[in-house]
């Protein structure tokens, strides 16, 4: 066995020693190789740093891509089936799932609402994972959920009851941001308040985070506010007009209560959309290269 250099492996134990499931280990000077199928005899291999864990995928013949190396995402598909353009997955982390060095996920138009985590990461810049919006076609990933049992509590505000469960171990109304890229948008000096990771949206417009429940409830027109918090420098706000669409939320141990003042609107009738997830499509994983990502709108995530 060579590595890319032309360096000889060493096999480190016995096979039947070091066997685990189809896979043997090898090692070489610069990192540890995982071999499958060691009868096979053309190899692709994964780069990486001194120390690390690479794999070498090694097969008798060039492997059969499924479905010729394309997978389809429609918002009319289903994970059940085999993601051909007409039997297309449902979701992109479907196809993120099943697409492997070389292969492209190419989706179809429409809103997907999820976390796309790519599992598999290319080994080249000649053997890419691509990610797609077929040609022509928008597509858009969100981080959000619709929300429609919101309950008018007085005037123009309305208030929901969220289960935690639907944020799972990160709840963006509990999560606070901090550091100096942002606008504090208070009216007086921002010492004490706080900005979290969630928001609400009316028909694509992003609400303003009120410091309490009182100022959701009689809320005034914000002009300007303060970036960096420390230094009580204040910035404009782009349209103040804006800010009068306020939102506060109290997180308990099993929902969270999310307030909203909706200025005459009925947030049951409306696109009315709360963050859920923290990103639209990154790995959970590191050391996942050579992907490409092209075509997305990605909007509403609950970023830190």
């Amino acid at each position: 066995v060579f590595d890319s250099r032309g360096q000889t492996g060493v096999i480190i134990a016995r096979i039947g020693e070091f066997l685990q499931g189809n896979a043997l280990y090898f090692s070489f000077p610069f990192c540890m190789l995982k071999l499958y199928n060691s009868d096979f005899v053309h190899a692709g291999m994964k780069g990486c740093p001194a120390g690390a864990e690479a794999e070498l995928l090694i097969y008798k013949t060039p492997p059969v891509r499924r479905n010729g190396g394309r997978n389809h995402v429609s918002v009319n598909g289903c994970d059940h089936a085999e993601g051909t353009k007409e039997n297309p997955f449902r979701t992109i982390s479907k196809a993120a799932a099943a697409a492997e060095t070389g292969d492209k996920v190419i989706v179809h138009e429409g809103e997907y609402r999820e976390w796309v985590k790519p599992a598999h990461t290319g080994y080249s810049d000649i053997s890419r994972i691509t990610y797609e919006a077929a040609e022509g076609e928008r597509v858009v990933i969100k981080g959000s959920e619709r929300i429609q049992n919101w309950e008018n509590t007085e005037g123009t505000v309305w208030k929901a009851v969220v289960p935690n469960s639907m944020f799972g171990d990160y709840n963006p109304y509990s999560e606070v941001l901090t550091g100096d890229w942002f606008l504090y948008p208070c009216i007086n000096e921002p010492e004490g308040y706080e900005i979290h990771t969630g928001d609400v949206y009316l028909n694509g417009k992003s609400f303003y985070e009120a410091g309490c429940l009182e100022d959701v409830k009689n809320p005034v027109m914000r002009t300007h506010g303060y970036n960096p918090p420390w230094t009580k420098h204040t910035e404009p706000i782009l349209r103040p007009e804006d800010t009068i669409y306020q939102w506060y939320a109290c997180v308990e141990e099993e929902n969270t209560i999310i307030y909203a003042n909706f200025q005459g609107a009925d947030p049951n009738e409306e696109l009315t959309e709360i963050n859920v997830r923290k990103c639209c499509f990154y790995p959970e994983k590191p050391g996942m290269n050579y992907i490409t990502v092209r075509g997305f709108e990605m909007a509403q995530a609950a970023c830190p």
